[in-house]
């Protein structure tokens, strides 16, 4: 992999020739993912989309004209918390709505750890709500955390699911950094991402996968060098 890296970026660095070129379009998509998530102290949560940690971006989901952050497409959630020893069995419960857990709450995820080295990690992995037709449906969720010691204080973290949004984030497809100029630089940010090195916005990451097939690596790097070169005139 080394080897391979070593010789896409030579042949990345001798690229030349690199002419600006105008933006082309790039709109808005359909999406969904968790937005809004509450924070208490010694918990953190970091929101996924299929196995990649998703940046949040500003946007009125609920109407109610204030900016939410959401986190597109994100599917799932890791979330650690720190405690004071490693005593007792810690749990974590997704439900619906913000009331305490009863019969009537639907369970979105549930599971039972017990701690290591004073850190309780949990990958939630929730069933979401679905929506037909990509209609707009908005799902208010409790996430909780409770300990099996007495005494223990049960946290309640607030957060909100929406599926059928539309996300509006723009970008430019193939210029990554957003200079309008398609290039080395463009094309190095893609194989930093394709080999984790580089933990990209959602808009560098959709402007960054240029052929479409929903990973970003040297088939896009080469792309964008042949398009900034005029040796084709589409990425797709």
């Amino acid at each position: 992999m080394k080897r391979k890296m070593c010789m896409l970026l030579t042949m990345l660095m001798i690229a030349s020739a690199i002419f600006s070129t105008f933006a082309l379009a790039a709109g808005t998509n359909v999406a969904s993912g968790f937005y809004n998530i509450g924070s208490k102290e010694n918990v953190t949560i970091t929101p996924y989309a299929t196995n990649r940690v998703v940046t949040g971006i500003g946007q009125d989901i609920d109407g109610d004209e204030d900016e939410d952050t959401w986190y597109v497409n994100s599917n799932r959630m890791k979330v650690t918390y720190t405690v004071a020893d490693d005593e007792g069995y810690y749990g974590v419960l997704l439900v619906e709505g913000r009331d305490l857990p009863t019969v009537d709450n639907t369970i979105f995820y549930i599971d039972q750890v017990v701690p290591k080295e004073n850190v309780v990690e949990f990958d939630v992995y929730p069933l979401l709500p679905t929506s037909a037709n990509n209609a707009k449906e908005i799902t208010e969720m409790t996430l909780y955390i409770s300990c099996s010691k007495p005494g223990a204080s049960l946290i309640s973290i607030p957060l909100s699911y929406v599926v059928g949004e539309e996300a509006k984030i723009t970008y430019t497809l193939g210029d990554v950094d957003n200079d309008g100029v398609y290039g080395v630089k463009d094309a190095l940010i893609v194989l930093q991402i394709g080999v984790q090195k580089y933990q990209p916005t959602e808009a560098e990451r959709a402007a960054a996968d240029v052929d479409g097939d929903g990973i970003c690596g040297v088939k896009d790097a080469l792309l964008i060098l042949q398009y900034g070169t005029g040796k084709i005139d589409s990425f797709r």
